[in-house]
């Protein structure tokens, strides 16, 4: 397939898969998996806008177009994976436990409330921390002091403010939980490839 069938932000974007395509290979789950990428990928670049740019209705034959570009861009990237996948989809024992615990060490932890808000409203805290910040602050003071003005800020805020921080902590946090049980698989799959490769 050649490459110009994705641009260079497509690839990239591609390419953050690879290693969940691999897991998911090593199951006989990668053309599921290359499905859930197209239905990502498509969200981000639709094959609608593709073939009838700027277009607010399209035709039932115009449609059935779209259908098919999106049958077979999801078929492209399905090979696209498999061939990118390359010597790294045949990873066995040591190098597979690199590859993993290098993916752990990636991991990221649960958000608090503060970090939260300073997410959703960076000006603000941004505003505050200009004005007490002074000259010569170590790193680590300036993180510390970042982190009081976002806890004061968020604890003077109103209930509305509050529920909206705690309804996107919530968010993260179960984004994380499904980060961690894909993490789980693959710590499975390193301890006993061949009864993941079974499941």
């Amino acid at each position: 397939m050649p490459r110009r069938c994705f641009s260079k932000e497509q690839q990239d974007m591609l390419h953050t898969k690879i290693a969940g395509f691999i897991d998911a290979q090593g199951r006989g789950r990668g053309k599921a998996f290359a499905r859930a990428i197209h239905a990502e990928f498509s969200k981000r670049w639709p094959e609608r806008e593709e073939l009838f740019p700027g277009r607010r209705k399209i035709t039932c034959k115009e449609d059935a177009a779209v259908q098919v570009l999106k049958e077979k861009k999801e078929g492209q990237i399905y090979s696209y994976m498999q061939r990118n996948s390359g010597k790294r989809g045949r990873l066995t024992g040591r190098a597979i436990q690199q590859l993993v615990r290098k993916h752990h060490n990636k991991r990221k932890r649960a958000l608090q409330s503060g970090e939260i808000y300073g997410q959703l409203y960076p000006e603000k805290v941004s505003v505050v921390y200009q004005e007490r910040k002074t000259p010569n602050l170590s790193r680590g003071e300036r993180l510390n002091l970042r982190r009081k003005i976002t806890s004061e800020l968020l604890e003077g805020e109103s209930e509305e403010v509050k529920q909206e921080v705690e309804a996107e902590r919530e968010k993260k946090k179960d984004e994380l939980h499904a980060e961690q049980d894909v993490d789980g698989d693959l710590d499975a799959a390193v301890e006993d490839p061949k009864a993941a490769a079974q499941e």
